[in-house]
């Protein structure tokens, strides 16, 4: 399976307000965790 990523979508007031980090996942589990972890001021924010 080829590496996933996981991209913020316009989600928390449009691509202005969007803080948008891209990151290598090992599956859709990881992005549904690194999506439920939440944000900062509303951006969502992705680290290793």
């Amino acid at each position: 399976m080829p590496p996933m990523k996981a991209i913020m979508l316009h989600e928390f007031g449009g691509p202005d307000d969007a803080l948008i980090r891209v990151l290598p996942l090992k599956s859709a589990a990881d992005a549904h965790r690194a999506i439920a972890g939440g944000g900062i001021n509303g951006k969502l924010v992705l680290d290793p």
